[in-house]
């Protein structure tokens, strides 16, 4: 099974302990985010081809470090990986639609259950 299986989700493919490395993230290189970018660095986003596929959650399942997406938790085969993207190092191109509460995310500020400001 592959280690990763990306629908229309990115979803674990096999199981991620808490430190664990999912994936190096590479592709083309941008120096502002995009729907699809994942922020690796000051004013550096690069377009992974699973990057799309990494959604939005206020209770994520990994983060990024040094351009790898990292597990913060034990990541169960099947689960979602999912990233804070409201965090400075996980910007990502506005709006988006948080998962855990269902809100369209129009600034740096999610709503209702998780209505944080975390910029």
């Amino acid at each position: 099974m592959s280690k990763l299986v990306l629908e229309r989700a990115l979803l674990a493919g096999q199981t991620f302990r808490p430190g664990e490395l999912i994936r190096r993230l590479v592709g083309e290189r941008a120096s502002a985010p995009t729907l699809a970018s994942i922020r690796v660095g000051e004013n550096d986003f690069v377009t992974d081809e699973y990057g799309m596929g990494v959604a939005h959650s206020c209770s994520p399942s990994a983060y990024v470090q040094g351009g790898s997406l990292l597990a913060s938790r034990t990541i169960a085969s099947g689960e979602r990986v999912t990233i804070n993207r409201l965090t400075p190092d996980n910007s990502l191109g506005f709006p988006f639609t948080c998962r855990d509460c269902g809100y369209e995310v129009r600034s740096d500020r999610c709503g209702l259950g998780c209505n944080d400001a975390l910029l």
